[in-house]
């Protein structure tokens, strides 16, 4: 990297470059510098295929589910589910498996 910038290095890799090196570098350069030459070879693919807005309505729904969890009551998910705008069958889905990872919710 440092040799196709046109600094002469020994081939021999003896040097190791941190974070806050490599912004600096950048800053200095006023370019991006890529450590790996086959990053842009193969860019990572977005993994996530939920949209903003799912996203959005199952954070709505798990903070009118955590004062029912607090609380140690059973919540009724329909309405939770209606009220955050996601569907009855996902409330119920991931109220099973918060009871399935942290144990007994709600009496």
């Amino acid at each position: 990297m440092l040799i196709a910038s046109g600094l002469h290095i020994d081939g021999k890799e003896d040097y190791s470059v941190g974070m806050s090196m490599l912004v600096t570098m950048q800053e200095i350069l006023k370019k991006k510098i890529n450590l790996n030459e086959y990053e842009t070879l193969f860019p990572e693919k977005e993994t996530n295929p939920m949209s903003q807005e799912d996203l959005n309505g199952l954070n709505r729904f798990l903070n009118l589910l955590l004062p029912y969890i607090n609380a140690g009551t059973q919540p009724d998910l329909e309405i939770l589910a209606h009220q955050a705008g996601i569907e009855p069958e996902t409330a119920h889905s991931l109220y099973q498996q918060l009871k399935n990872k942290f144990g007994k919710i709600g009496k």
